[in-house]
């Protein structure tokens, strides 16, 4: 598997157990790993360490101010070196508004689908 060494990602997810569970996979693909709880705490972050983030794992249902479109979007404009991708277990037809530079992976998924997008 190929090395990501100095490569940050944050992982935004409200649900504890599904963030221990990505960030250990993204962390396994070679990422220092960042956690977020909802898009608000994930702005903050990523006012501080933008710069420094490769790589954005996001829920897209989250409580807050913001979902994880609109982090996504921001991102975007502000961070468009950050790769993203955006999770939900709702379907991708439920969903009009990926931003371009975001890839969706519908919940549940394994371990090897996630890493394969990585």
């Amino acid at each position: 598997m190929e090395t990501r060494k100095g490569q940050n990602a944050l992982v935004v997810d409200d649900s504890p157990l599904v963030l221990m569970i990505v960030s250990e996979i993204v962390e396994e693909a070679g990422f220092c790993v960042l956690t977020a709880r909802s898009g608000d705490d994930a702005m903050n972050t990523l006012e501080i360490q933008g710069s420094s983030i490769t790589l954005l794992v996001s829920d897209i249902k989250m409580p807050g101010t913001m979902d994880g479109f609109m982090l996504a979007q921001i991102v975007a404009k502000r961070w468009p070196h950050i790769n993203t991708i955006l999770a939900s277990g709702h379907s991708r037809h439920e969903f009009r508004n990926i931003p371009d530079n975001a890839i969706f992976i519908e919940k549940p998924f394994t371990r090897d689908s996630l890493i394969s997008l990585l």
